[in-house]
């Protein structure tokens, strides 16, 4: 689990069984003492010890009890800057169906953490610094089924300041959150209406200096009517700020996400038609700074015919309020693709793109994409443009071209 083990880099062996009444895992291994990123030419070492072990009575799926226990221990090292680590985690996990269309799961961990450094001769224990409360992780997941229409759920899930598992170094900490969400079904399950509430707050035990809040809600509505087009709402709104002594680093921001998207297809034997229109407005609004808003409003026409045929129309209109003219621009882009024979597609491409700054960008190329065997394809792109007032160059002409080569095997 989250609190447990989870999203590290492990060497070591894994055995799980699961039975009708129970089911029971062990993990034994090592993982390294700093992370090193995919791109670091760092090697990987594997040199801190863990281990995890979980028995439960029941079946995963449906209702169960279970202990898990994890344990990770630094074998004593020289390294004056790394500290050694004794860190172990007890938690309970449970699920259980209550009336019927109530399912109610959750887990609750108690961790111990503690560093010793070599050339110090010491060590610190947060476990007798800050209480049994601030090392402790739960949550509580409530979902509650009434028919076939209706669907209610409720999340409630705090870490403490000082929760720490090694088998989970991402894991934040120092946080409450909770959310809610009901989805309704109406008109044969042809219309969604989904409605949800969260909040989250941070600084539980009151350690730091301001109180981050956040709370929001968000409203949608979806259709699916087989004759007529498909139309999507949504609507999000939510808040987020401190309570800084200072009012230099107070803060109390608003935003929202207004969208809105209609959509239709059309198909027989000849051809195949998809249309799209959509709206999107995002909103913020910074304590002292005024509102800033983003509107986009993009529509998308495709045309299938037969099996070789592929036209595709596409319109974007940008929108910054306040106004900046290198961000507010009108697109027109058309693309058609050809499958000349198996194995082998001829695609055309163009488009026109004119800035409020009159500036403007337009062109257009050719990509070929071929199959040469089983395992290699290659497609190639070239294209031409003329660029007016974008990025210092003044009415260029530009000639650029890419070769991709996928190997799958």
């Amino acid at each position: 689990t989250d609190f447990t083990l989870s999203n590290i880099s492990l060497k070591g062996i894994d055995i799980g069984v699961s039975k009708k009444k129970y089911f029971w895992d062990a993990t034994l291994g090592k993982t390294s003492k700093q992370f090193v990123g995919p791109f670091s030419s760092q090697k990987v070492i594997y040199n801190r010890p863990v281990g995890a072990f979980r028995l439960g009575l029941g079946e995963k799926n449906t209702s169960y009890l279970s202990v898990t226990y994890f344990t990770a221990s630094d074998i004593d090292a020289v390294d004056s800057f790394l500290p050694n680590v004794n860190n172990s985690v007890v938690s309970i996990s449970a699920k259980a169906k209550l009336i019927k269309g109530t399912v109610i799961e959750g887990e609750w961990a108690q961790s111990r953490y503690r560093e010793e450094y070599h050339y110090r001769n010491s060590a610190s224990n947060t476990s007798n610094k800050l209480g049994v409360n601030a090392t402790m992780a739960y949550q509580v997941k409530a979902t509650h089924q009434a028919g076939k229409n209706t669907k209610l759920e409720v999340n409630l899930r705090q870490v403490g300041a000082a929760y720490r598992t090694i088998g989970n170094p991402f894991l934040r900490r120092n946080f409450r959150e909770v959310d809610a969400k009901l989805e309704q079904m109406l008109f044969k399950q042809k219309v969604k209406l989904v409605a949800s509430y969260k909040e989250m707050r941070d600084n539980l035990i009151e350690i730091n200096t301001a109180t981050d809040r956040m709370k929001g809600y968000g409203l949608k509505l979806n259709t699916s009517f087989e004759k007529y087009p498909s139309i999507s709402l949504g609507y999000s709104p939510y808040q987020q700020g401190n309570n800084h002594p200072d009012s230099l680093y107070r803060t109390n921001n608003q935003f929202s996400i207004t969208s809105a998207t209609i959509s239709y297809k059309k198909r027989n034997k000849r051809y195949s038609w998809n249309g799209m229109l959509n709206y999107t407005k995002s909103a913020m609004e910074i304590s002292g700074r005024g509102q800033v808003a983003y509107k986009m409003i993009s529509s998308t026409q495709s045309l299938q015919i037969g099996m070789r045929h592929q036209s595709v129309v596409s319109y974007f209109s940008n929108i910054t309020a306040p106004f900046v003219d290198s961000l507010n621009s009108n697109s027109l882009q058309f693309n058609h693709n050809y499958l000349a024979k198996k194995g082998l597609s001829i695609g055309l491409i163009s488009d026109y793109t004119k800035y409020k700054n009159d500036a403007f960008k337009m062109g257009g190329g050719i990509i070929v994409t071929t199959t040469i065997s089983r395992n290699l394809s290659l497609s190639i792109t070239s294209r031409y443009d003329k660029i007016d007032g974008l990025w210092h160059l003044e009415n260029k002409d530009v000639f650029t071209g890419k070769m991709v080569v996928v190997w799958r095997w």
